[in-house]
């Protein structure tokens, strides 16, 4: 499926929407653990993310049938499928204890993705040399408790030449984590989630942070391994969520003048000839 009009961020805003409508009459509901409204919520948490990030992915590479985007870490697979419906083949991987829910397979099968569980500790991808022209990997290198350069290796073995990766990662040095730095606090997740993260019927299974980084590290990270960094920038709550508190506009103005200390940064990153 294409889109003969322009694709802009209202229509992308559209489609993205009608998919957390339609994911939301058949939940993937994670381990049968039936806790609908931590899934809903993370999801509407996640609506004006998804808009940021199909509409970079578009200015990037204009969608058509031929064009590969593999998503890593679809979890729920709002992302993948949003792009797919845009005009993109899409392919998804994820770890086997997600990719094997019957409701996320039906998703997929119904919207003509292909799907593969895999496990990125393993670092091989059931994917020929130079098949993809980019990949989506928003929100999974902090949760990588392993070296990540062997996986990274592989991200520049299946890309095309000059193809994409288009990343989100949280920013180690965003203003809440220097708030709880100077409190004594720490930045990582409690010692309690290790806990947590033992119990049956858990959904937070990835959900720990093992490894935070600065621009400057994803700089010198990926361009060790093959790839250039074409665009970094920073990415807020007071971008993807608006109001008209009077609070709103202080922090709006603040990180406007900051945004280096917004939450998030965005890194597009393109593999080198």
């Amino acid at each position: 499926m294409g889109f003969s009009e322009d694709i802009n961020k209202e229509l992308i805003g559209k489609i993205v929407n009608k998919v957390v409508e339609q994911h939301k009459n058949l939940p993937i509901n994670f381990f049968n653990a039936n806790n609908l409204s931590h899934e809903f919520l993370y999801i509407d948490s996640s609506i004006n993310r998804y808009i940021f990030g199909i509409s970079d992915i578009v200015n990037l590479i204009k969608p058509g049938g031929k064009i590969r985007i593999l998503e890593v870490g679809t979890y729920f697979g709002i992302m993948g499928i949003s792009l797919s419906r845009i005009g993109y083949k899409v392919y998804v991987i994820d770890i086997p204890e997600f990719i094997s829910n019957e409701n996320l397979q039906k998703k997929f099968k119904s919207e003509g993705i292909d799907f593969y569980p895999v496990n990125l500790k393993n670092s091989e991808l059931p994917f020929v040399d130079k098949f993809f022209d980019l990949i989506v990997f928003c929100e999974v290198l902090e949760h990588l408790n392993f070296n990540p350069i062997p996986i990274l290796k592989e991200f520049n073995r299946i890309l095309k030449n000059n193809g994409y990766i288009y990343m989100s990662v949280p920013n180690i040095l965003s203003f809440s984590n220097r708030i709880n730095l100077l409190l004594g606090r720490s930045i990582l997740d409690p010692v309690n989630d290790f806990f947590r993260q033992l119990q049956t019927n858990d959904v937070m299974i990835t959900d720990m942070h093992w490894r935070k980084y600065t621009t400057g590290e994803i700089k010198e990270l990926f361009e060790r391994l093959g790839f250039q960094i074409e665009k970094q920038y920073f990415l807020g709550s007071t971008d993807v969520y608006i109001d008209k508190s009077i609070k709103y506009y202080i922090k709006k103005i603040f990180f406007n003048l900051f945004p280096s200390l917004k939450g998030t940064h965005i890194n597009i990153i393109r593999k080198k000839v």
